[in-house]
């Protein structure tokens, strides 16, 4: 757009300079004029009647000759102090009765007389030898401007009227003028041409120099992560910026609160049932001790089995309440003590983790154990030594629900694998089964609350991995979902975590 109006601004200032010298050229022949008059003390006897001067300067080439006086009803008195006179155009045609011829001298500015008597012979007989053609201009031409072309040239003319009553005729070729007033004007407007590069430079320098606080403010919230909600920094900021960044700083305010207000409420909701449930559990398993017919049986067993599920649920949503406000309490204050990981050994925490989970594996005849990572040298004592820096409790949490969804998905009679392998300074650590996996189109909201696959025809909340991903997220690792090495089918959940 700045372009576009330097350069309208370019052309219209050329048009106007292009005006302006053309302008200026009109009176230098009006000043030629006169400067020939008797009023200026120049002798113009020496310019015959059928004679012209012009002078040799290329860069003007004005052309003066004598015209007759007109006739006094056509006469008029326009000069330059009476501007009314109006440009007329001449075709091209031989000389009038009356009209000049032409005589071109070599000097400066001569007078020539194509049909000088003899008695006027003391003049240079050189001149006869440079004769210039002046313009055949019609003897009734009026005063004032005029357009006039001749041998398919263009001439401007002016006609100006003397004190004494006679006329004189001050020429230019167009082609002249126009060369003139095309240079006068470039030169005008090349100034104008060379300073809008300059500007434009300047203009983009200093809109980046602008904009850069509002760039690393953009670079600072890019690196945040999802669940980090402090005010952003106002120092160094324009003024300009500051109620910008306030507004964010509001609405980020009013995030944190409301995302705060939905855990409490998911875990004092889970900690409120909790204890109805555990007592309806206790009520039915009495009840389950007590004689009754096999219908009224098979129906305790369904109710154990739903209120089983149910509490599952309950466990799981406080187990997720507490991982985000933990990932809460991390973005909040993440230099506190508080955030900072202990040191744990890995295979001790697999351990419990199959203790606790292998009387579910054995109901389905699974074959749950630790294995070497694929592609690696078993080697048991450098297992022992691996270590991450991570919450015991959190580590334990995250396998536990690993393991527990891979045994709800694996078929009866199916393998499932923990493994765990230290690359440089991080830890894999792995739980793979032979089920039926996860679509890989699928992969990636699976981590959601409360999103489950179609079609597996198991029961479960949902929450199981995403409660891993919070979790890892916390310890500052990576859960990776992938198919499963050395079967057919299966998944492969890998996390990975910063060694200590």
């Amino acid at each position: 757009a700045v372009a576009a109006m330097a350069t309208v601004a370019g052309i219209l200032s050329f048009r106007a300079t292009l005006d302006e010298v053309h302008e200026f050229q009109d009176e230098i022949l009006e000043q030629a004029a006169e400067l020939l008059g008797p009023e200026s003390g120049q002798a113009t006897a020496s310019l015959p009647v059928q004679g012209c001067l012009q002078t040799d300067d290329d860069e003007e080439g004005l052309i003066i000759q004598r015209l007759p006086a007109l006739p006094k009803g056509s006469q008029n008195g326009t000069d330059r102090k009476q501007p009314s006179a109006t440009d007329t155009g001449a075709k091209d045609s031989p000389a009038n009765d009356g009209a000049a011829t032409s005589v071109r001298p070599s000097d400066a500015t001569r007078t020539s007389d194509a049909k000088r008597s003899s008695a006027s012979g003391d003049k240079d007989d050189d001149d006869d030898d440079d004769e210039a053609r002046c313009l055949p201009l019609p003897a009734t031409l009026k005063n004032g401007f005029h357009a006039f072309r001749h041998q398919n040239l263009d001439y401007r003319v002016y006609v100006h009227r003397l004190r004494d009553g006679s006329r004189i005729a001050v020429s230019q070729e167009t082609r002249i003028r126009d060369q003139i007033a095309r240079q006068s004007a470039l030169y005008a407007t090349l100034p104008l041409l060379l300073l809008v590069p300059v500007l434009l430079a300047v203009m983009l320098m200093l809109i980046r120099l602008m904009l850069r606080p509002l760039a690393e403010l953009s670079r600072t919230v890019d690196a945040r992560q999802e669940h980090d909600l402090k005010p952003l920094p106002k120092t160094d900021l324009p003024t300009e910026l500051q109620p910008f960044v306030n507004a964010i700083n509001g609405l980020l305010g009013r995030t944190g609160a409301a995302m705060e207000s939905q855990r409490r409420f998911v875990a004092d909701a889970a900690h409120e049932l909790r204890s109805p449930l555990a007592a309806l559990s206790l009520q039915a398993e009495r009840l389950h001790a007590a004689p009754m017919s096999p219908e009224a049986t098979e129906r305790l067993e369904t109710l154990q089995a739903g209120i089983r599920r149910s509490r599952h649920l309950l466990e799981q949503l406080l187990l997720l309440a507490r991982a985000q406000n933990a990932r809460w309490g991390q973005g909040q204050a993440a230099t506190t003590a508080a955030s900072v990981p202990a040191v744990v050994a890995v295979l001790p925490v697999m351990r419990r983790v199959l203790e606790d989970l292998l009387p579910l594996a054995d109901q389905k005849g699974l074959n749950l154990g630790i294995s070497a990572a694929p592609g690696a040298t078993h080697d048991a004592e450098a297992d022992e030594r691996i270590r991450v820096a991570a919450d015991e409790m959190a580590l334990y949490t995250l396998l536990r629900n690993l393991v527990d969804n891979a045994i709800r998905y694996t078929p009866a009679g199916g393998q499932i694998d923990l493994w765990v392998d230290r690359h440089g300074t991080e830890v894999v650590m792995a739980v793979q089964d032979d089920g039926p996996g996860i679509p890989a189109e699928e992969r990636a909201r699976v981590v959601d609350p409360f999103y489950r696959v179609l079609g597996t025809g198991e029961s479960g909340s949902g929450l199981g991995l995403s409660i891993v991903d919070t979790l890892v997220g916390n310890l500052k690792g990576r859960l990776r979902l992938d198919d499963a090495v050395g079967h057919a089918h299966g998944l492969r959940a890998e996390v990975t975590l910063p060694a200590a």
